[in-house]
């Protein structure tokens, strides 16, 4: 997943268009790296060199900025040192001082025997929760049931997760209740600018995008082909809109893939464009939390060059735990193991070189496949895409081919497309188009032919517009005055202000005149060049 980097005005605040992502822009590059160990963003005191804890420096107040939180030092003598040197700074009756106490009574605590991650003695979680090795429950957070924390989770504050409710990444949450089918990603706190959303507090279901997609069909990702990438399967149901924020505040949700083996491209058959993959040795790679759901439906339009055996897409983690669609000898195959569950669900007829349009839905009691809009086949069964996913495995998703490119695809893929939910009525589900990082003539195209009065519908609006903010009127105003005094000044000075500003203008070219002779003179000066020589 993907988070977004700083704020500003100007450049700045447009860079948020190049740089999707809370640590730039995430363009898949192929890095070799040798003689390297795996880091984390959990630091302890004795690792920072300061023992100046994230909570503790400056503008970072206790939970902000709580990936890097110097939390837990289990060594008995680190730790008494640790804990000397926060005592003597919690008696400080400032931010820092607080932020001390904080990590005082966190640091206080022991491994979770599910999972192995840091719970403080003022947290609860369930024995039958799941806290990965570098996870966190902090303060007086609880997490229950069967709750997953992943990564490098943090929950804090108050914050409860139950039932079958999982987190991923770098968050870090501090309030709310998260229950039943709940999937967090990002911190869930108020968008900023353009947005301007505020997002409740408690959740029962996967975190959704704001802004202009909040109104979407229930998409989790859109991998729409649109035109030939080097690396890059792009997810196109992006946020685009919002500002930046320098600790990860308006972050983003998106689930950009990797394509492997350099896979072509084709516009045969297809509206704006399908990648192809040869069969041997080329395929996708996404991030599988995309597909860590209790409901799904997953939509791929596709055709296949030969009758071999084939896998399309497959998720989960590894041989025992997978959900899949694949083709053999001319059947479409959806399997799915895991959580001590077995589901098989065929059906259905594909011809190569014919292009055809596969969903699979699965909600807990049933798995259906459809194809080109007809339920070809359903089976009772409690498998979930979710089953597929063991907490503390790593959760992998792919096109083309199975895990590792195990019976790689010869064909193309026009679209791949994950959902939340089981639709009622999937036909007319409106797909929002959503451009892609490096904009195409053929998008654009397709945009003027869907949305033909989008430009006079626009200026309509520019026209009549109100600005109504007590902040915008002040500055308008004050903007108004401001123009009118200088108008006024212009006219009593008459030509005195024109003749002041060519006056300075000359007396900056000559001194750019005379720094130019002085360098000139330097280079021709051997003794100056000496005494430049000696201070070097």
């Amino acid at each position: 997943t993907a988070l977004s980097p700083t704020t500003g005005s100007g450049l700045s605040q447009a860079a948020h268009v190049v740089y999707q992502g809370g640590f730039g822009y995430r363009y898949p590059y192929d890095v070799a790296l040798k003689g390297c160990r795996a880091g984390s963003p959990h630091s302890t005191p004795v690792d920072d060199e300061t023992h100046g804890q994230a909570g503790l420096k400056e503008g970072r107040n206790p939970g902000e900025g709580l990936n890097s939180a110097s939390i837990p030092v289990t060594d008995p003598e680190q730790r008494q040192h640790a804990e000397e040197v926060l005592a003597v700074m919690a008696e400080e009756k400032s931010r820092y001082g607080k932020a001390a106490q904080w990590h005082l009574k966190n640091m206080k605590g022991k491994r979770h025997p599910n999972g192995g991650g840091w719970v403080a003695d003022t947290a609860t979680v369930a024995e039958t929760a799941y806290v990965g090795p570098n996870a966190m429950v902090l303060d007086e957070a609880k997490v229950l049931d069967d709750a997953v924390i992943e990564d490098y989770v943090i929950v804090y504050g108050n914050a409860i997760f139950k039932d079958n409710a999982r987190a991923y990444g770098k968050l870090a949450v501090e309030k709310g209740v998260f229950s039943k089918d709940a999937r967090m990603y990002i911190r869930n706190e108020k968008k900023w600018c353009t947005q301007q959303v505020t997002v409740p507090a408690d959740s029962d279901a996967p975190q959704k995008r704001y802004a202009q997609l909040m109104k979407a069909p229930p998409m989790q990702a859109n991998f729409d082909i649109v035109q030939p990438e080097t690396s890059l399967l792009e997810d196109h149901f992006n946020e685009r809109s919002g500002t930046i924020y320098g600790s990860h505040r308006d972050d983003r949700i998106f689930f950009d893939g990797v394509l492997i083996g350099n896979p072509g491209f084709t516009y045969d058959g297809v509206e704006t464009g399908a990648v192809t993959f040869n069969g041997k040795d080329q395929w996708a790679e996404m991030p599988g939390e995309l597909a860590d759901l209790e409901t799904i439906t997953v939509d791929v339009r596709f055709k296949v060059d030969s009758a071999k055996k084939q896998t399309l897409w497959m998720f989960g983690n590894d041989e025992s735990s997978q959900l899949s669609l694949s083709v053999a000898g001319g059947e479409l195959v959806l399997l799915g193991r895991g959580g001590g569950k077995h589901a098989d669900c065929r059906g259905g007829k594909v011809v190569s070189d014919q292009w055809t349009t596969v969903r699979a839905e699965l909600d807990g009691t049933t798995m259906k496949l459809f194809q080109d809009g007809k339920n070809i086949v359903k089976v009772e069964t409690a498998f979930r895409a979710s089953d597929a996913f063991t907490p503390g495995k790593v959760r992998m998703a792919t096109l083309g081919a199975g895990f590792g490119g195990a019976t790689p695809m010869a064909g193309a893929v026009d679209y791949l497309r994950f959902f939340t939910e089981v639709l009622d009525d999937f036909e007319k589900a409106e797909i929002p188009m959503v451009n892609p990082r490096h904009l195409c003539p053929r998008f654009l195209a397709r945009f003027e032919a869907r949305y033909p009065d989008f430009h006079a519908k626009r200026i309509y609006f520019e026209e009549r517009k109100t600005w109504t903010h007590p902040l915008y009127l002040y500055y308008k105003k004050f903007s108004t005055g401001l123009k009118s005094r200088t108008e006024i000044l212009s006219r009593m000075s008459g030509d005195r202000v024109a003749e002041m500003e060519n006056k300075i203008a000359s007396l900056k070219q000559r001194r750019q005149d005379i720094n130019q002779e002085m360098n000139k003179e330097r280079q021709n000066d051997q003794s100056h060049k000496e005494r430049e020589k000696q201070l070097r």
